[in-house]
């Protein structure tokens, strides 16, 4: 097989392993958010937690029964979600480092990083940012109604977006490219493939999110996953030229064994769809 041919097929079965790898993240990055972080915490503060939801869609719910909570107790609740979701991501990032030699197992935890960064951050900076009142952020805004805390809120998960973003379109077209690449000079036709691949698994977790709800003006509920879409647009835009300016990268050695991973990971998606479903879909009553 020539080294174009070759390019190609792994980019194919890249794709073919990265959607559903994608998308159970996504959808593991829900249930911590809800059952995890609002659910348990909320059970250990003493809260009934009555059940939950998780659709296909990646979008869930929690059904909590919050009275007797103190508003500090309320708060940690409310928090609990975005916490248990920004701290599993840094658990994943030290393990994708941990198991860097190895691209497939690195690359699956650096996506589950990205996924549960993505869940909570730009959640917090929009909603913060527009204090509705149905999103986490802008309850606790309700319980302490206060700029600094809003302000903190803003910049925080605005500043862990921007280098979640940074660090994983960094790292991902950088090594895959290196991985994939055809023997010789750096090809900007297979950049903007593998960019392209990319750019169109991240725009999916930034749609995946229920951002109407969230957020019902329209402009606004459009405008949080279009700018963050086109973040990453540039993003990977910058990071392409670097590679192409450098003129040369070395090729990473090995062949990738992707066949069974891609069976894997699409019989795993399969079940999971199934499982939401039958089990998922409609609601699951604890109490």
């Amino acid at each position: 097989m020539n080294e174009n041919k070759r390019f190609f097929r792994n980019a194919g079965l890249f794709s073919l392993w990265l959607l559903p790898v994608t998308y159970l993240a996504i959808i593991s990055a829900v249930i911590a958010h809800e059952i995890i972080g609002h659910g348990l915490i909320a059970a250990l503060l003493g809260s009934q937690f009555r059940g939950f939801g998780i659709l296909i869609d990646g979008k869930g719910w929690t059904s909590l029964d919050l009275s007797g909570l103190s508003p500090f107790q309320l708060a940690t609740v409310y928090m609990g979600g975005a916490f248990i979701t920004n701290l599993l991501c840094l658990v994943f990032v030290l393990l994708g480092i941990r198991f860097g030699k190895k691209y497939l197992t690195s690359t699956l935890f650096f996506v589950l990083a990205f996924v549960f960064l993505s869940d909570g951050n730009p959640y917090f900076f929009w909603d913060s940012i527009y204090r509705g009142g149905v999103g986490d952020p802008s309850a606790i805004l309700k319980l302490y109604p206060n700029e600094w805390l809003r302000g903190v809120f803003i910049v925080s998960s605005g500043v862990l977006m921007l280098t979640g973003i940074l660090i994983f379109n960094f790292r991902m077209l950088t090594r895959t490219y290196a991985r994939f690449k055809s023997k010789g000079a750096v090809r900007i036709k297979e950049i903007a493939v593998i960019a392209t691949i990319l750019l169109t698994v991240q725009a999916l977790v930034w749609l995946s999110f229920d951002w109407k709800r969230v957020i019902p003006v329209k402009w606004i509920s459009r405008l949080a996953p279009v700018s963050v879409i086109m973040l990453t647009m540039i993003i990977l835009g910058v990071v392409a030229f670097r590679i192409v300016k450098r003129k040369k990268i070395e090729q990473e050695s090995g062949e990738v064994s992707f066949m069974p991973s891609v069976i894997i990971v699409w019989s795993a998606c399969i079940a999971l769809v199934f499982v939401l479903l039958i089990w998922f879909q409609n609601g699951v009553k604890l109490v």
